[in-house]
């Protein structure tokens, strides 16, 4: 298939408008995906976040100074090849179009795996007065090199139905420097309440 589309914004508050926060955590993404689904794979998946998030990270409420919070549950795994899974915040061209990405987590079977990771351990620092356009997840054999089909120096080339494809939910929140992370449950709750107040708008389902 051609590169994940930077138009998909499969977001729970991106269909009602509005950032989702609590206790200083800032919800962005919380979406079920198959990675690599179609005939021809490519490593990245790139997801377009709402424009209603803040567009200063570092005031009034500092993000830019706090922590990244990841959850990948995966439910279907064609092999038990080692992987990584590395996501990355990236800029819009019109700020720059850098990109910076946080560790990369190893796994090898499905189940969930959770971390955090400070936004100075991302890679290259950035700084995040203007809030990123995207997030992206990459898929690396154990080594960090990309699974992509048209590259020839990953583990198990020409293979990828050895990694492809993958099921699995991802979600990501951003946590203020002063904040408190309130687990995920709490988190995702909030989102898929309602806001309140005349013509407020009611959240679709989850995807």
């Amino acid at each position: 298939m051609a590169r994940f589309s930077h138009s998909i914004i499969p977001l729970l508050f991106a269909l009602c408008g509005r950032p989702w926060a609590q206790g200083g955590a800032l919800l962005l993404i919380d979406t079920s995906y198959a990675h690599g689904s179609e005939a021809v794979t490519r490593p990245e998946a790139s997801f377009s976040l709402s424009g209603s998030t803040p567009a200063d990270w570092a005031a009034p409420v500092d993000y830019s100074h706090g922590a990244v919070w990841l959850r990948i549950q995966v439910s279907e795994k064609p092999t038990q090849a080692a992987l990584r899974l590395q996501p990355c915040l990236e800029q819009d061209a019109d700020h720059g179009g850098m990109r910076s990405c946080a560790p990369a987590q190893m796994l090898s079977d499905t189940g969930t795996y959770a971390w955090s990771a400070p936004l100075s351990q991302w890679s290259p620092t950035l700084s995040w007065p203007v809030r990123p356009a995207r997030i992206i997840v990459i898929l690396q054999d154990a080594y960090g090199v990309p699974v992509d089909p048209g590259g020839a120096v990953w583990v198990g080339n020409p293979y990828a139905s050895l990694y492809y494809p993958m099921k699995m939910r991802f979600s990501a929140a951003v946590l203020s420097a002063a904040g408190t992370f309130p687990g995920w449950d709490a988190l995702i709750s909030a989102a898929l309440r309602p806001p309140t107040g005349a013509g407020a708008a009611v959240p679709g389902a989850r995807p």
